[in-house]
């Protein structure tokens, strides 16, 4: 699978963009070797949620850095990019 542009990187991983919807987008979490997983909108939630690929495995410190990026664009929804501090979001 082809690496996307990274709009949030880690020691570990890279988060970039795999697909542009109308009012969302869905991000995808990627090594160097493998996909780890999706991060797009959940309606029934009401904001971005991560859907692990089948067969991984996670660090607190992964973890913590999804959560992160949840954080920030969950902001970026209900808030608009203007209003973000801190790590930047592309996307």
């Amino acid at each position: 699978m082809r690496k996307k542009e990274a709009v949030f990187e880690t020691t570990y991983f890279r988060i970039g963009v795999w697909e542009k919807k109308p009012k969302t987008c869905v991000y995808i979490v990627q090594t160097d070797r493998d996909t780890l997983g999706f991060i797009k909108w959940y309606a029934q939630w009401r904001q971005y949620a991560f859907f692990p690929e089948t067969d991984t495995w996670f660090s607190k410190g992964c973890l913590e850095a999804i959560n992160e990026f949840l954080d920030l664009v969950n902001k970026k929804r209900d808030y608009g990019a203007n209003n973000l501090k801190g790590r930047e979001v592309r996307g």
